[in-house]
């Protein structure tokens, strides 16, 4: 689906504010973000995950990389596109999962008829350059793309931030979200903020330790070819020659060969005596 001037201006004013959780949701999206957490956190850890202020701003102070900024922008724009096509009965919000390291990034508050309130995990949905693609987005990758980069020029575009705007809730984004079919071409900004919302919390995203990466351990050898390409051949050469010279030290003392008796041709093999070589001696008549 291409998206008109009016709609792209329109996604700009709903990411340009912080949202807040209500505090009757609290207690249902605690329980989602046990539910779907790969992190063990505690109590004050949790109370704080709740009462956080999220906006596009403040994921701009998580990610120096422009590639983890547009993942957070992809959940954002999932976001505003579940709230304004989600045909859900009692649908409340549709918001981010306030944990980021949870297995589920999408949910949804939902109210039954006895008012009680869940939360259940909605799909992502991935950009795809061919519009009306299943399940994927109905925005292209394209129209991904520019309103990543309307929403940096717009962020960056000077010092006339509101530092001081009251945060909107989700519930006032979904109402807000389902106004944007309605959004034409010559739709006109009523309250256009100067620029995106300074988070309420920026001084303590200020205070966290900035990831540092480690240096590789330098591994040039295994690139780099040996100044002989040969080396092992001969090295295995050079072994096998030591090889012989030490076994001809340690082999024992050699001996002359064993002498071998020749029999003479007259000696009897019955007597064994050389004077008589047939046996008795006869008498001479």
């Amino acid at each position: 689906m291409s998206l008109t001037t009016g709609q792209h201006q329109y996604l700009l004013e709903l990411l340009s504010h912080e949202y807040v959780l209500e505090q009757t949701h609290h207690f249902a999206v605690r329980q989602a973000i046990c539910r779907y957490a790969t992190t063990a956190y505690d109590q004050s850890e949790l109370d704080f995950l709740l009462n956080l202020a999220q906006s596009p701003a403040a994921c701009l102070y998580y990610h120096s990389s422009k590639q983890g900024f547009a993942c957070q922008y992809g959940l954002w724009l999932n976001c505003l596109e579940h709230s304004i096509y989600q045909k859900i009965d009692g649908l409340q919000a549709v918001l981010l999962n306030p944990d980021p390291t949870g297995s589920e990034k999408l949910l949804a508050v939902i109210q039954k008829e006895n008012c009680e309130i869940e939360v259940l995990p909605l799909p992502q949905l991935p950009f795809s350059n061919q519009p009306h693609t299943a399940n994927c987005s109905r925005w292209t990758l394209q129209d991904a793309r520019m309103s990543m980069q309307q929403f940096l020029r717009y962020a960056k575009s000077g010092a006339a931030c509101q530092c001081d705007a009251e945060p909107l809730t989700w519930c006032e984004l979904l109402q807000q979200a389902r106004l944007f079919p309605m959004v034409k071409e010559n739709y006109q900004f009523t309250c256009l903020p100067a620029g995106t919302a300074t988070p309420l919390w920026w001084q303590q995203l200020q205070s966290l330790p900035q990831p540092q990466k480690r240096p590789h351990p330098q591994r040039g050898w295994i690139h780099q070819p040996p100044a002989n390409p040969f080396a092992p051949e001969m090295k295995l050469m050079k072994h096998m020659k030591q090889s012989f010279s030490h076994l001809q030290q340690t082999r024992p003392i050699s001996f002359p060969p064993f002498p071998t008796l020749s029999q003479p041709s007259h000696v009897s093999l019955h007597t064994g005596n050389p004077f008589f070589p047939f046996g008795k001696q006869q008498k001479k008549f």
